[in-house]
Order: structure tokens, then C-alpha cells, then sequence
């Protein structure tokens, strides 16, 4: 059965906000695993004060001490950022590397089946009527 043009029309919509989330859930792996690392720096610096480069705002850097490492100041999303240990922190990012692969393993398979939909005649129907 052929597919309306309205119909390949909605299906590239919907494969156009499928990568879209997609792309957001690959940001935030790549957000939490850096995170993994440098909670790992973190904790290889042992429980003494810390110097570290601080972002004061325009670009610029500036050199701070830090009496310890802990507790720490997470963001768990929604602009919401939790007082935790270095161990909580561990788990949470753990967590959300998790949810995020797992996210991105459905937005992909979601993208491959709405590519498979596409009918390739009427797809070139809309862009030349796009073109026209």
C-alpha cells in the first residue's frame, strides 16, 4: 500500500526528532563519563586540600584551594544539584551513563525503522516540491 505524501511527510518529522534526542542523549553519556573520570581524579588525590582551575565566567580561569573534596555538588538534572558523597556520586553517574546508553540504543533502532519506512518515490516527490 502506497503512503500519502502527508504521511512521509509526518515520518521524516518524526526521524528528524529521533536524531534530535538521540544527539541529547549521546551529550549527556558523554557529560556523566567525564564525569566518571574526573570523580576518579578526584579520588586519587586523597582526601587533602586541592588547587584547581576555576571557570570565574567570559572564558577566564583562575587558581582556587579547596579544603577537601567532599561533599560534592552533583547536577541530577533539571537544574537541580545534589550534596553528595564521593561514593554517591560514583553511583549517580553510573546511573546516568546507564539511562543515557540505553536511551540511545532506542532512539537509534527508532531512527532505522523510520528510515526503513520512508518510501524513497515519495520522499523525492517532497523535496522537489520543496525545490519548486
Amino acid at each position: 500500500m502506497s503512503r500519502t505524501l502527508q504521511e512521509e511527510r509526518n515520518t521524516l518529522q518524526n526521524l528528524t526528532q529521533c536524531e534530535a534526542a538521540l544527539a541529547r542523549s549521546q551529550e549527556r553519556y558523554m557529560v556523566y563519563t567525564d564525569l566518571q573520570h574526573q570523580l576518579k581524579m578526584l579520588g586519587s588525590q586523597g582526601d587533602g586540600a586541592l588547587r584547581v582551575q576555576v571557570d570565574v565566567g567570559a572564558g577566564v580561569m583562575m587558581q582556587a584551594e579547596a579544603p577537601s573534596a567532599s561533599p560534592l555538588l552533583v547536577d541530577v538534572g533539571l537544574g537541580f544539584r545534589l550534596e553528595c558523597s564521593m561514593e554517591e556520586a560514583h553511583q549517580i553517574a553510573s546511573l546516568q551513563v546507564s539511562a543515557a546508553k540505553e536511551d540511545a540504543a532506542q532512539y537509534a533502532q527508532q531512527g532505522r525503522e523510520l528510515q526503513a519506512g520512508l518510501q524513497s518515490e515519495t520522499l523525492g516527490q517532497w523535496i522537489a516540491e520543496m525545490h519548486a
